[in-house]
């Protein structure tokens, strides 16, 4: 990757570089979420295993500890259902119609393709002999 305060860098190179920043934070949050998510369980296991005894009736110390924890992995996942597409910015996993697919392989409203470096990469080919308005330019 080059310097973005080269002055000899292309304007390609720079947005494949904000790209390639862009899906660094993506796969961060993806990585959060996960992290929260094993690490919730597995401090609730923990919790619940350390302090084994408790009076019937009475919640354990490890459902405790699962259920205030549980706000964390929402906003972790909040965060990355929030993620913007690095071309358009609007939210990448969220339709115009306002589902939301985490597993969606591009952009809802773009159509850029995830981990693509190319800003004009799932676009489709530009043909000059059609104008804006869909006739042709004969």
């Amino acid at each position: 990757m080059t310097d973005s305060s080269d002055p000899t860098a292309t304007g390609a190179d720079a947005g494949s570089e904000a790209f390639a920043r862009a899906w660094l934070s993506y796969r961060r949050r993806w990585w959060l979420l996960l992290a929260s998510g094993v690490g919730l369980v597995a401090l609730a296991a923990v919790a619940d295993s350390t302090f084994p005894e408790h009076e019937p009736g009475k919640v354990g110390v490890g459902l405790l500890v699962f259920l205030c924890g549980i706000p964390l992995v929402g906003a972790a996942g909040l965060g990355l259902a929030a993620w913007q597409c690095p071309r358009c910015r609007h939210d990448f996993f969220q339709a115009e119609d306002g589902w939301q697919n985490p597993w969606r392989p591009q952009c809802a409203r773009c159509g850029l393709p995830k981990w693509s470096l190319d800003p004009n990469a799932g676009r489709p080919p530009r043909n000059p002999a059609i104008g804006p308005a869909g006739e042709r330019q004969d």
